[in-house]
C-alpha cells in the first residue's frame, strides 16, 4: 500500500508541475493575443514576420552572450533572454495566426511530429553508437523529408540557411564540402591556406613604403594601394580559410571572435578608466598604456622557442 501510495503522490506532483509549466505558457500566449489585439501595443501591432526575422536573431544572439557570459548572474541572465527569445516565437506565431496562415498549435505540432520522426533511435527501433551517427541520421532523415516534400535540393550547399551569421555559415559550408572528401587534409593544410591567403591580400591591397633590397617587407610598413573589389574578395578569402582552421581544430569560429571582443573590450576599458580623453593622447601613450592593460588583465605567456 507504502509503495501505491508514493506512486499516486508522484503522479500528482508530476501532473501539478505540468500544469503549471502550461499555465506559464498559456500566460504568455495570453499577453501576446492582448499586445497584437484591439487596443493593444502599437509596435506589436505593425509587426509582420519579416520585419520579426532581425528580432530573432538579436534575441538569440543574446541568449548566447548570457550563456557565455562568466558572471555569477549567468543562470537568471540565460533565463531572462531565453524569456525574450520565447516571447518573439510566440508573436511571430500569433502574427501568422492573425494573418490566417498557421497558429502556435500548429508550429507545437509541426516540432513535435519532427522530433519524433527525427529520433527513431529513441522513439522507434533503430540503434545508434554516439553522437556523431545520431547527426548523421538527422541529416539523411531531413534530406528524405526535403525529398517528400518535393523540394528540389541543387546543391549540398542549399542546406546551410543563407541567413547564418556568416562566421558560423562559413563553418557549415566548409562542414558541408568536407562531408564528400572536398577539404584539407589536416589543420597544417588548413593553416598554410591562411598564409596563402595573407600573401594574396598583401600583393592585390598593399605596397611596401620604403622598399629597400636588403629589408623585407614588414605588416608596420605595408600602406595600402587598393580598396576596391579585389581586395574586399581577398580579405574575404581570408576569412573563409580561417573559419576552415578553426573546423578543422574544432573551435567554433563566432565563439573565437568573441572572445577576442572580450578581451579587446576589456584592455580599451582599462585604458579609458585611466586616459578618459584618449582623443588627445599620443600614439606612443596609447600603445604603452595598451600594454600596461595586457599585463593587467592577463596576456598568455610566449610559447617556448
Amino acid at each position: 500500500m507504502a509503495r501505491v501510495g508514493l506512486a499516486s503522490g508522484c503522479a500528482r506532483a508530476t501532473i501539478l508541475r505540468m500544469d503549471s509549466r502550461l499555465a506559464a505558457l498559456q500566460k504568455l500566449l495570453d499577453i501576446i493575443a492582448r499586445l497584437r489585439g484591439p487596443g493593444g501595443c502599437p509596435w506589436d501591432r505593425e509587426q509582420t514576420l519579416v520585419s520579426m526575422a532581425p528580432h530573432l536573431i538579436e534575441e538569440a544572439s543574446e541568449v548566447v552572450d548570457a550563456v557565455e557570459s562568466q558572471s555569477d548572474a549567468t543562470a537568471s541572465e540565460a533565463c531572462e533572454e531565453l524569456g525574450d527569445l520565447l516571447a518573439n516565437v510566440f508573436l511571430c506565431a500569433q502574427i501568422a495566426d492573425d494573418d490566417k496562415e498557421f497558429s502556435v498549435r500548429e508550429v507545437a505540432d509541426g516540432i513535435c511530429e519532427k522530433l519524433v520522426r527525427r529520433h527513431p533511435h529513441v522513439f522507434g527501433d533503430a540503434q545508434v553508437k554516439d553522437a556523431a551517427e545520431v547527426l548523421e541520421r538527422w541529416s539523411s532523415i531531413k534530406a528524405e523529408e526535403k525529398q517528400d516534400k518535393g523540394i528540389e535540393v541543387k546543391s549540398r550547399l542549399d542546406r546551410v540557411p543563407r541567413s547564418l551569421p556568416p562566421l558560423l555559415r562559413a563553418q557549415a559550408i566548409g562542414k558541408a564540402a568536407a562531408k564528400v572528401g572536398f577539404d584539407w587534409p589536416d589543420a597544417s593544410s588548413a593553416f598554410a591556406k591562411i598564409q596563402e591567403e595573407l600573401e594574396e591580400v598583401q600583393a592585390v591591397g598593399f605596397t611596401d613604403a620604403n622598399p629597400t633590397p636588403d629589408t623585407p617587407s614588414t605588416p608596420e610598413k605595408l600602406t595600402a594601394k587598393s580598396t576596391g573589389e579585389e581586395l574586399e574578395e581577398e580579405l574575404g578569402d581570408l576569412l573563409f580559410a580561417v573559419a576552415n582552421l578553426c573546423r578543422k581544430v574544432s573551435i567554433p569560429p563566432d565563439r573565437a571572435l568573441r572572445k577576442a571582443l572580450k578581451k579587446f573590450t576589456t584592455r580599451f576599458r582599462y585604458i579609458e578608466g585611466k586616459l578618459p580623453a584618449l582623443e588627445e593622447a599620443s600614439p606612443e601613450v596609447l600603445d604603452s598604456l595598451w600594454r600596461e592593460a595586457k599585463a593587467v588583465t592577463g596576456e598568455p605567456p610566449p610559447a617556448p622557442m
